[in-house]
């Protein structure tokens, strides 16, 4: 079983990597966050993050389906972790800090930088939950 989460995860985080680069590409018209970074830099930076994100959700699916025995607890202890860790992201981007960019069109539309991570802090979820039917058989 840890076979299969171990590709969900890794499947997961390519799935939102490429969900996360193509809102980028069409985020920069409004404003380009990628602060001078090539695509690709960004593509493998967002690769990493979700990696770790989803990678850590199927380490955990693991550990709860080896403790808990009934499949459904364990899925929904799991999901409730999901929608804590994406709260609290959330609550920690809007508490955040803006920063500051090096391009000058990023900081002109600095205000709009958190409206732009958002969604990108539920892209490896989605993609977990998402992908998850197709290699976790119940």
């Amino acid at each position: 079983m840890f076979k299969r989460l171990f590709f969900l995860g890794l499947s997961s985080a390519a799935l939102a990597t490429i969900v996360g680069v193509v809102y980028t590409v069409g985020y920069r018209p409004i404003a380009d966050f990628m602060d001078g970074r090539s695509v690709g830099m960004f593509s493998l930076d967002l690769f990493v993050r979700s990696l770790t994100l989803t990678m850590g959700a199927s380490i955990v699916y693991f550990g709860l389906r080896q403790v808990v025995k009934a499949a459904g607890i364990a899925e929904f202890i799991h999901h409730l972790l999901i929608s804590i860790v994406c709260l609290v992201l959330v609550l920690f981007v809007i508490s955040m800090q803006d920063p500051e960019f090096k391009t000058l069109n990023a900081q002109e539309n600095s205000w709009a930088y958190k409206g732009y991570v958002m969604p990108l802090i539920f892209f490896p979820a989605l993609s977990w939950i998402t992908l998850k039917s197709l290699f976790v058989k119940q």
